[in-house]
C-alpha cells in the first residue's frame, strides 16, 4: 500500500491565520504565584484572554510539506513492514513567563511574551544523515531482556537495607557499647540486691513488668504479626493476579533515543530561552507480543520474591560500596536486573518488531532546562495551549521538521544486555561533589 499527500503548515490548534496579539512581548514587575498550580491557572487564563482577542496577520513565509507512506498489507494482528516519511513546516504560538536575564528572585522583573510567534525562518528542507543501524545493536539486546515478564514487587527490601544509611550508623553505635562494663554493673547490682533482699519489696518490679508486657510487648507483637499477615496476603494476591494475566495476549515496549547532532546557538538577554539551529536524533522502539505460562510458588517463596528478600545479583551489586557512583556513568545495575529472568515464567512470544524514528528539525526552539541554571527555576510556558515547565527535551516552535519512520517485523536479539553509558544528571553531579568534599 502506498499513499502520498500534501501537508499544510501547522499554525496551532484551531488557529490558522492570526497572531494572538499585536503586542509581542512586555517586561513587567509581577509577583509570581507561590505554587505551580497557581502559576498554571494564571498563565492559562492569560492564554485564553489573548486567544479571544487574536489579531494581526501571520508572517508571510509559508512552506507546504509532504507525507509518503508505504506498508505491506498482512491481515491484523500481524505486524507490517512500514515506512512513513514526512516533511512539515510549523509556526506554533506560545506564551512564556521567564525570569529576566539579571533576575535571581521569583519576586522581581519577569519577561512575559504574550502569545508570541517567532518569525518563520527562511531555510531549506533539512536533510537526514545516513543512520548506521549498528548504533542500536546494544538497544536491541537490552530490549529483549527488559521486556521479559517476571513476578516481582516494586520494592526490593534487600536494596532498601543496603541503602539505609542509618543502618550503618546503628551498627557503629552498637560497636561502641562497652558490654563488659554493663555486665560488671549488673553483677554489682545483683550483689547489692542480695544484701538488701530482706527489705526489698518485689511487688513494684512485678507490677512494672506486668504493665510493660500488657501495654507494650503484647501490642507490639500483635501489630508485627498483623503487618506480616498483610504483607503475606499482598504477595499472595499479587501472584494470583500475575498468574491470571498469563493467559492473556500482552504487549511490552522498550525505547532508547540517540542524539545524532545538535548545532544550536543559544539566545541572549531576554531571549536566553530561545535556541536557533538544527537538532537531529533517532528513537529506537521494540515491541513484543506474547503470553506466558507461570508455575505458582509456595507462600513462603512468594513472600520472599515479591518483597525482594530472595536475593539477586542486582542486590549484591548494590551492596558494593559506591556502586551507585558507577551506575551514574554505566548502568550496570539496570543491566543486571534486565538479565535476571524468572525461572517460574515460560515466555511464549507471538511476534516481535522494531522501529526507528529518525527526526531532524531546524529553526527556533524553546530550549531545554540547562543544568544548574537558576533561570529555569522561574520559567514556564504555554505552547499551543499546553502549560509546562522547561523539560530536558527542546521544542521546535517555528521552522521545519523532517522525519523518517521505519518499522519491520524481525527476530529479537537475545545477546548479553551490555550496560548503557550515561551522562550524570545535575543532581548526581552534586552528589559526587558532596562526596568528594567529605572525603577531603
Amino acid at each position: 500500500m502506498y499513499k502520498e499527500r500534501i501537508l499544510p503548515v501547522f499554525n496551532g490548534k484551531g488557529l490558522v491565520d492570526r497572531l494572538y496579539s499585536s503586542t509581542s512581548s512586555v517586561s513587567s514587575q509581577i509577583n509570581m504565584p507561590a505554587t505551580d498550580i497557581a502559576i498554571k491557572l494564571a498563565q492559562e487564563a492569560e492564554y485564553k484572554q489573548h486567544f479571544a482577542a487574536r489579531q494581526t496577520t501571520l508572517y508571510g513565509v509559508q512552506y507546504e510539506g509532504t507525507q509518503r507512506f508505504f506498508s505491506t498489507e498482512h491481515k491484523r494482528p500481524a505486524y507490517n513492514n512500514c515506512i512513513n516519511r514526512k516533511s512539515v513546516s510549523l509556526n506554533i504560538p506560545y506564551n512564556s513567563w521567564t525570569s529576566k536575564y539579571n533576575a535571581y528572585s521569583p519576586y522581581g522583573t519577569f519577561y512575559k511574551s504574550y502569545f508570541y510567534r517567532l518569525p518563520v525562518p527562511n531555510i531549506i528542507e533539512p536533510i537526514l544523515s545516513d543512520l548506521d543501524n549498528a548504533v542500536f545493536d546494544g538497544a536491541r539486546r537490552r530490549a529483549w531482556w527488559s521486556m521479559q515478564p517476571r513476578f516481582e514487587g516494586d520494592v526490593s527490601m534487600l536494596n532498601f537495607l543496603f541503602e539505609l544509611k542509618d543502618f550503618k550508623d546503628i551498627m557503629k553505635f552498637i560497636a561502641r557499647i562497652n558490654f563488659a562494663e554493663i555486665l560488671d554493673e549488673l553483677t554489682h547490682g545483683i550483689r547489692d540486691l542480695n544484701r538488701s533482699k530482706r527489705s526489698w519489696d518485689p511487688t513494684a518490679a512485678v507490677a512494672s513488668l506486668h504493665l510493660a508486657n500488657e501495654f507494650a510487648l503484647k501490642p507490639l507483637i500483635s501489630d508485627c504479626l498483623a503487618i506480616l499477615s498483610q504483607l503475606v496476603q499482598c504477595a499472595r494476591d499479587a501472584q494470583t493476579q500475575f498468574e491470571n494475566s498469563s493467559f492473556l495476549t500482552q504487549k511490552s515496549h522498550y525505547s532508547e533515543s540517540v542524539v545524532i547532532n545538535n548545532q544550536l546557538t543559544p539566545g541572549t538577554y531576554n531571549n536566553w530561552y530561545i535556541e536557533t539551529g538544527e537538532s537531529e536524533k533517532a528513537v529506537f522502539t521494540a515491541t513484543l507480543e506474547y503470553h506466558f505460562k507461570y508455575t505458582m510458588r509456595s507462600q513462603f517463596d512468594t513472600f520472599l520474591k515479591y518483597w525482594g528478600l530472595s536475593g539477586s545479583f542486582e542486590a549484591y551489586w548494590n551492596a558494593v560500596p559506591f556502586s551507585f557512583l558507577v551506575d551514574y556513568f554505566v548502568k550496570i545495575g539496570k543491566s543486571i536486573h534486565a538479565m535476571e529472568i524468572d525461572k517460574n515464567v515460560n515466555l511464549i512470544p507471538h511476534q516481535y518488531c522494531e522501529s526507528i524514528l529518525h527526526t531532524k528539525e531546524a529553526g527556533y526552539f524553546l530550549a531545554p532546562a540547562r543544568t544548574g541554571n537558576v533561570y529555569w527555576n522561574h520559567a514556564t510556558y504555554v505552547v499551543d495551549g499546553i502549560w509546562s515547565r522547561p523539560s530536558v527535551e527542546r521544542q521546535l516552535v517555528s521552522g521545519r521538521n523532517v522525519s523518517n519512520y521505519t518499522r519491520r517485523p524481525t527476530v529479537p536479539n537475545k545477546g548479553v544486555a551490555l550496560p548503557r553509558v550515561a551522562v550524570p544528571s545535575w543532581a548526581q553531579q552534586k552528589n559526587m561533589l558532596a562526596l568528594l568534599r567529605c572525603a577531603l
